[in-house]
């Protein structure tokens, strides 16, 4: 993927993690501000999958919580563009060859 998609989904992470958010103290915008801020500037894979599986579990719950299905796939782009920028950094060749190896250890 070109370097311009990764900037693209580089900065509609730092958007969807960057917001003012209603609670907490005054001024403190808390650990979405750091993920925003390593994402925009040094995108670790570790951050990202973190970023991903946070947004997908708060999304996913507020369904249960007795809001509407819509409201979860009304979010999806907060779970979905850190897990793009993921696999365009290579996840799913790290996960394959993690595969590999725990397969290889595990029956041979």
């Amino acid at each position: 993927m070109t370097t311009t998609a990764t900037l693209i989904l580089r900065i509609g992470v730092f958007r969807n993690f960057f917001r003012p958010r209603a609670g907490g103290a005054a001024g403190e915008p808390g650990l979405d501000l750091v993920v925003a801020m390593l994402v925009l500037f040094k995108p670790i894979r570790l951050v990202l999958l973190c970023a991903a599986l946070w947004a997908f579990a708060t999304a996913l719950v507020r369904p249960f919580a007795g809001l509407p299905v819509l409201v979860f796939v009304g979010r999806d782009a907060n779970w979905a563009a850190p897990l793009a920028l993921l696999c365009v950094r290579g996840l799913a060749t790290q996960l394959a060859g993690l595969g590999a190896i725990i397969h290889a250890n595990l029956f041979f």
